[in-house]
């Protein structure tokens, strides 16, 4: 599905990097930008958004933090959410609650694009098969992708390459590789056994290939206003330094 009507959430924190990002993707899909601003400045940043979109159709409204569930019931009809890190509560909210692809943004950094080399986190799960088929509108015809599975199940097989013959179809040139975050002491260089967390593990496959954008399914144990997100999903949040496309 071609992305065409976007949420954007502006808060006091991280706005600046969510407003551009937004910007760039109405842009580059011709999509209508609604945005929900929260706190000081309405004006100004609704202008901000309406120059980053250069063009694009943008429609804001204003909220307070009380007034969540008025984000999340808009979040219902749209294609692609976009909030910031700072927000990390009403992201995970959203990304459970609106059943639409929410990509985050980090506080830090400036990103104006994304979807040239992308990390996509596999585990065999529905929520990762959703999260790698949400992404498909914002990569690149060139993009170089890399599909990686940590801890398969099958030692020697990697899961990752049925997925990969699936998104040559689609004319996406993708890389399967895996690994395991807990490693014996007689298969490491390292003095003693090996464990890292898997939110570490994805974090540096990231940095390690330049990826502008990280995606991945989202779990949460709960569909209650006070859910928990996972614990690969909640580190994700926390330490994130480049765009995540997260999809429950």
């Amino acid at each position: 599905m071609a992305i065409k009507d976007i949420i954007l959430h502006v808060g006091d924190g991280g706005s600046a990097s969510c407003v551009n990002l937004a910007g760039a993707i109405a842009k580059a899909h011709g999509a209508r930008i609604t945005a929900f601003i929260e706190g000081g400045g309405a004006e100004g940043k609704a202008a901000s958004i309406k120059d980053a979109a250069g063009g694009a159709e943008v429609e804001s409204h204003n909220f307070d933090g009380r007034q969540d569930e008025l984000v999340v019931h808009h979040s219902l009809h749209c294609d692609l959410i976009v909030i910031s890190q700072a927000h990390g509560d009403l992201a995970s909210e959203l990304i459970v609650g609106s059943g639409r692809p929410v990509l985050i943004v980090p506080t830090a950094g400036k990103f104006s694009s994304l979807g040239k080399t992308v990390l996509i986190a596999w585990d065999g799960t529905r929520e990762a098969s959703r999260a790698t088929h949400d992404a498909l509108p914002l990569l690149a015809k060139d993009a170089k992708v890399k599909l990686y599975h940590i801890n398969p199940h099958d030692i020697g097989k990697n899961p990752a390459t049925e997925v990969a013959t699936h998104l040559a179809l689609h004319g996406i040139k993708a890389e399967a590789d895996h690994t395991y975050s807990k490693i014996p002491a007689s298969e490491t260089a390292l003095f003693g056994a090996r464990s890292l967390k898997v939110g570490d593990l994805l974090l540096s496959a990231a940095s390690d290939m330049g990826a502008d954008m990280l995606v991945m399914g989202a779990y949460s144990h709960s569909r209650t206003r006070e859910m928990m997100t996972g614990g690969v999903t909640r580190s994700i949040l926390q330490h994130m330094t480049i765009p995540v496309l997260m999809s429950h």
